[in-house]
């Protein structure tokens, strides 16, 4: 089963993501999606990947994107702390 989720980042920014928890899971397989997309994008993928029997898979809305919206700087930087603070 999947579970949407919101982390708040120090800054206050809420980021909104989904984990599927396998039963035994052996790590977490993080999804991410394009610049001109959301978390949706990996769906489908989700509900017929094998991998979700053995492998936590977490999908985040990247700051700017989906459900994450908000207003000010983006980017790499920005992105990749998000994701090490998640």
């Amino acid at each position: 089963m999947e579970t949407a989720k919101i982390h708040v980042m120090p800054d206050g920014t809420p980021l909104h993501y989904r984990i599927r928890r396998a039963e035994r899971p052996q790590g977490v397989v993080v999804l991410l999606h394009g610049l001109a997309s959301n978390l949706t994008r990996w769906s489908e993928f989700v509900e017929h990947t094998r991998l979700r029997r053995t492998w936590d898979l977490l999908r985040i809305d990247l700051r700017g994107h989906g459900e994450s919206m908000m207003r000010g700087r983006v980017g790499m930087e920005i992105w990749s702390n998000d994701l090490a603070d998640i």
